[in-house]
């Protein structure tokens, strides 16, 4: 191995810190676009939950009514499109988690980094907030 200045080390030592910090921003802004993905999801599945329990109540206001051939329609098609909309929750709810255990993921990597470089990764992350 050459032998390499305190000054090349120096030089050295601060561009794997601005790497490291660049590398650092990179993911703290992929983490921000995580969570405000994962909100809007959040929103998305509260609208939807509401959606499901008001045709639930639809469902049952219907069934107490004089049972015809029209009524049980509407109950089969009220239901059918009810069990829809909770499968599509319950499909959004994984990608959420999914999304949460990625930003976790992200953590652990800036974190396995900045012990590499220096620091403890801790006091960057005001990102979500």
């Amino acid at each position: 191995m050459a032998n390499i200045s305190y000054i090349q080390q120096l030089e050295l030592a601060m561009t794997s810190q601005t790497i490291a910090s660049e590398i650092r921003l990179a993911i703290y802004e992929e983490i921000s676009k995580d969570i405000k993905v994962a909100r809007d999801l959040t929103k998305v599945c509260k609208e939807i939950s509401e959606s499901v329990g008001k045709k639930q109540q639809t469902i049952n206001y219907l069934r107490n009514l004089h049972e015809t051939t029209t009524i049980q329609a509407d109950i089969a098609y009220l239901t059918l499109i009810r069990d829809q909309d909770l499968k599509k929750t319950n499909t959004i709810m994984q990608v959420i988690c999914e999304i949460d255990d990625h930003i976790h993921q992200k953590y652990v990597f800036i974190d396995t980094m900045q012990g590499q470089v220096g620091g403890s990764g801790l006091e960057d992350r005001n990102v979500g907030g």
